[in-house]
Formats: structure tokens, sequence, C-alpha cells
């Protein structure tokens, strides 16, 4: 009796630990998506770190898999190192605690670094809905680096309830106590992130905006936006943004009331809308409003589920600021994809970098995205059922050269990519950038400008004002060398000129004394240009006629375009004030929730009622 009691426990352990096993895809998983992700960084006492962290999301083990996908592990990556991209170091921080509520196994919510580098913020998220797992009440939790252990975090503030897939940023420093203050846009409710919510009640989507204090821990439940919003200078202030799910929000530091800086939202959507980014959300930090800011350039077009970092350098004196946007896919589910596109702001011009560029990984949707230096760190995402495994699922694009890499440079410094140059100016280097859930560098105004005499700036005024623009005391040294310059060459010429005529007026004097009469100075008799194949001159006769045409060199422009006119591409988009477009039609609708591979959950449920 007592052999056989000892075996059903021992069975039951190992069943146990399979089960473990199972829940713990980590840290080498078939595929991952959707979780949170942020850059821990810390330079104090001359001992530097920067780790990247990810948290949760979805995970499989094989490529049948189909239940038990959602975790609560957390994976990391030493970015102090260099790595070869096709065996980063990805290590298993915490692992998966087999209970979904502690620490919460959600996807598509937030996670934000502290500044002292000491702490992981998370908030938000959905759970599992196979199998299905109630949500337990909202909180926010605190993972410290320091002890390795997760935590509830007591807050203070607005009492607030779970959403997911919203759009989320840190800003370095409006925290109190030097700390950053998390944001979070818009999103959805369901029964999949609010505590006892009805499945017979519909998905509804936000228009708030939640802020988290990592200082003092207080929250705020933004639902009513400032009419005095101005974010550049041909911004447009609005007091209802679009709500949407699976966009992106980016800090961009300097710019806006006070210049607190902006967040600027791009993509998105709900059930039966989809954000047009010609024409975009913007948020006043400091006064605490939307404004809708026009673009420029290769507009993106609908997109979600994709993801967005920036980058600052000065340029001729001017911080410019690029937000590079990767992937995602657009709004029939069916194309996910590798496309590079960069917003250059002031002037708020979209470029297209490419989608089929060297070495790039295979179209992907609800991956996450940091900045290191130049190298951008793309993790996981929903790529195509006929990958069987995407292993190990970590990619690396370095924006100044605008190529993908086959591995990691911990040392690299952002410069302006080349192909952006004639919009900022020229090219130049700096140090800050943000992401998702973390920032570094400050704000970039004390980073030297490397740009030197750069190129000159686009004249081109998108939207929020030219780029690279330099000082007048800055132009005083090459204006006076140039005028300088300009009368030293108009003097040389004059002499050379002179010298010219005088020995031209020397010969004609010997010639009219030898009786020599040049072809032009003959009385009623032309000069006329011949057809000799050993002719000089440019010209020749066109078959069949007597005229001569002329035969011009192949860099003579200006008569190789005569008569043609002029093209201009039609994505040079002017302020718009519709952002929304609403499908009509039942097949618009079908196409929308038709793809069961992809992530974006919002667009899974048709009878969603969205919500102000």
């Amino acid at each position: 009796m007592v052999k056989m009691v000892l075996l059903a426990l021992l069975l039951g352990m190992a069943q146990l630990q399979l089960a473990t096993a199972q829940s713990q895809p980590q840290p080498n998983v078939c595929k991952r998506w959707s979780g949170q992700m942020a850059i821990s960084t810390s330079a104090t006492g001359g001992n530097s770190t920067s780790t990247l962290y990810y948290m949760g999301g979805e995970a499989m083990t094989s490529q049948d898999q189909t239940t038990g996908l959602w975790t609560n592990a957390m994976v990391a990556i030493d970015l102090t190192k260099d790595w070869p991209t096709g065996t980063p170091p990805i290590t298993l921080v915490t692992k998966d605690t087999g209970d979904q509520a502690n620490p919460p196994a959600v996807a598509l919510g937030a996670l934000w670094a502290s500044t002292n580098s000491s702490k992981l913020y998370l908030y938000g998220g959905q759970f599992s809905d196979t199998p299905n797992f109630p949500p337990p009440q909202q909180s926010i939790w605190a993972y410290d680096i320091q002890s390795n252990n997760w935590a509830v975090v007591p807050t203070t503030g607005d009492t607030i309830t779970r959403s997911a897939e919203g759009s989320t940023a840190l800003v370095p420093g409006a925290g109190s106590g030097g700390d950053a203050m998390g944001f979070y846009f818009s999103g959805h409710e369901d029964d999949h992130t609010t505590y006892q919510w009805s499945n017979q009640i519909a998905r509804i989507y936000l228009n708030s905006m939640v802020t988290f204090d990592l200082g003092s821990k207080v929250v705020k439940n933004i639902t009513s936006y400032s009419s005095t919003a101005s974010t550049s200078n041909s911004s447009t202030p609005e007091i209802n943004p679009v709500y949407r799910a699976d966009g992106t929000l980016t800090y961009v530091p300097g710019l806006g009331t006070n210049n607190k800086g902006i967040l600027v939202a791009v993509g998105g959507a709900t059930a039966t809308q989809y954000v047009d980014n010609s024409v975009l959300d913007v948020f006043d930090i400091g006064a605490n409003g939307w404004t809708k800011q026009s673009t420029l350039g290769d507009t993106i077009g609908s997109r979600v589920n994709h993801c967005a970092v920036r980058a600052s350098a000065k340029v001729n004196g001017v911080l410019t600021h690029q937000i590079f946007i990767y992937g995602g896919q657009k709004l029939n589910q069916s194309d996910r994809d590798s496309a590079m596109y960069i917003l250059s702001i002031p002037s708020y011009t979209w470029t297209f970098v490419g989608d089929s560029l060297p070495g790039q990984p295979t179209g992907r949707a609800g991956h996450q995205c940091a900045l290191h230096g130049s190298q951008l760190i793309v993790v996981g995402g929903v790529v195509a059922s006929s990958l069987i495994c995407d292993q190990p699922g970590v990619y690396v694009y370095d924006v100044s050269q605008s190529a993908w890499q086959n591995s990691f440079k911990a040392s690299s410094v952002y410069s302006t990519p080349e192909i952006i140059a004639n919009i900022t100016g020229g090219i130049g280097t700096g140090g800050s950038s943000s992401g998702s859930g973390s920032a570094s560098g400050g704000d970039g105004s004390t980073d030297p400008d490397t740009s030197g005499a750069g190129r000159s700036p686009s004249t081109t005024n998108g939207g929020g004002g030219g780029e690279g623009k330099k000082s007048s005391k800055s132009n005083v040294g090459p204006i006076v060398g140039g005028v300088v310059g300009g009368l030293l060459l108009l003097a040389l010429l004059a002499f050379l000129f002179v010298l010219s005529s005088r020995r031209r007026k020397q010969k004609e004097l010997r010639d009219a004394a030898a009786g020599i009469r040049s072809p032009d100075s003959i009385a009623g008799v032309p000069y006329e240009k011949t057809n000799s194949t050993s002719s000089p001159h440019p010209w020749r006769m066109s078959e069949g006629s007597s005229q001569f045409q002329p035969m011009y060199g192949s860099d003579d422009v200006e008569e190789e375009t005569r008569n043609m006119e002029a093209a201009f591409g039609s994505h040079l988009v002017p302020k718009r004030t519709l952002r929304v477009t609403n499908p009509e039609t039942t097949d618009e609708m079908s196409r929308l929730n038709g793809d069961p591979d992809e992530p974006v959950e919002s667009l899974r449920d048709s009878t969603s009622t969205p919500s102000h």
C-alpha cells in the first residue's frame, strides 16, 4: 500500500513537472509575439549596464501548439557586448510561475523602465483566451532588478481598469524626483482584460490617456483634453483624438508647449475603422492636449501591430528627430511585411526606405522593437504559418546605414541616415532615443553638432517647419568667404578677357596688313555649318531632310527634358481633417475579421461597440 502511494506521488510530481515545463517555454521558443519590452540602462559608478527585457506575451514551443500560449516568464539580452543575431545571448530572468495572475501573464500591455535602472513596471494587457483565464483585479506590478522579484505596486490617484492593445510611451524626467512618466493611450476593454466583465458585453475602445508617475506612483486617467495644444507651427488643436488599438506612441523631446515634448501616435484600428496616417494625432505633454498634424512624403497608409522607435541628432544647429516604423500589417489581415519607414520631424515628412532590403526577416506583426545606438533590435512577431519556427527570433537593423545586420554592435552611435539627408539638411550624430517602454540619452539638447557644413536644408515645410536650418550667425563665415571668392573670380575673368581682346585685336591688325579676312567678315557670304563627319560642331542632318538638327550631348539636361511636363508624386499630402475611414461593405468587414493567425485581437470581434 505504501509503495502504491509513493508511486502515485512520484507520478503526480512527474506530471506536475511536465506541466510546469510546458508552461515555461523559455528562453528558446519556436515563436513568440505580443509581449512587453523595454531597455534598462544604468551609467552610474563608471559601470554601465544596458539590458533588454522581454516580458510575457504569447509563445509556442512547437508549430502545432494552439493552447497554453500565454506566459509570465521574462527573458533578457545583454546590450553591453557584441553578439551574432543567429545566437543572441537570451537568458531566462524569471521563469513561468504557472500562476497567470502572479505576475500577470499578459500580452499587448506596457513595460516601463525606471530612470535609475532599478525597476520595471508592468501595466495593462490581456489574459489568455485558450484556455480562458478570468482577469484578476487591476494592479500595476513592479519587477525589482536587484532582488529579482515581482510585486504589486501601491498606487494613489485615479482608479483605473486594465486595458490592452493601447499605445504606450515613456517620457524621461517627467515624473517625480527626476524619474520617468509612463503613458498609455486608448486600447480596449473586454472579458480578457477587465475583472468580472461579462462575455455577453461587447468590447469597447477607449479614448482616454492613462499616466503613471514612476517616482510618486500616482495614476491619472485623462478623459478630457486641452483645446490649446500646439505641437508645431502648422498643427491644429483637437479635443477628440481617434481612439484605436494596436498603434504606437513615440516620445519626441523638446517640442510642444514649454518644450516638454510630444507623443506621436501612428497607426492603429478598431473593428470598424482604421487610422489614415497622412494626418497624425500628436499629444502635447505640456498642455495635456492633442493636435492634428498633416504630413508629407511617402505616407505609410493604414497599419497595425507595427513597432516604432525614435532617435535624434543635431544638424546645422537644429535638433532633428526621426521615428522609425517597422513591419506590421494592413487591415486585410494577410499582408504582414518588413517595410521600413522614417518619419522626419519637425517637417513631418515620411520616407519609405524599402520592404525588400537584403537580409531582412520575413514579414511580421505583433513584434517588439528597441533602439540602442544605431541598432534597432526586433524581437518576435507573428509570421506566416508556412514558417515552421522563427528561431531565435531576434533581428538587428542599423538605422544609420539603412541595412539589416548579422550581428549586434554594442558601441554603435546613431547618425542621421543618408537617405533623409536632403530632408534634415545634412547628417548629424546623437545619443537621445526612445521606444515604447524606455528612453535614453536625455533630450539631445546638449549633444554636440557634428554635421559640419552639411547639406543645404530642404526648403519644403511639410507640416512643422524646416529641419536643419542654420542660424544667421553661423552663416557669416561662409557668406563672407563666398563673396570674397566671387570678387576674386570676377577680377580674374576680367583680366583674362582684356588680355584675350588685346591679342585678338593685334592678330586682326596683322591679318589686315597681310590681306587676310575671316569668313564671317565677307559681306553677303554667310558662314555655313557643314555636315562633314569630321566637323567638330554638334550638328547633324536628319534623314530625308535638308534641315540641320541639334545633336546635344547626353549631359545636356535642359535639352533632353525640353517639352516634357514636370511630373509630381501623389504623396505630397495636404493637411486633412479626416483620419478615419469606415468600411462600408460586408466583404470589407469579413476581411477585417478573417485571418485566424493575426495577433490583433481587436479585429476579431465584429460586434465591438466603440466608446468615447
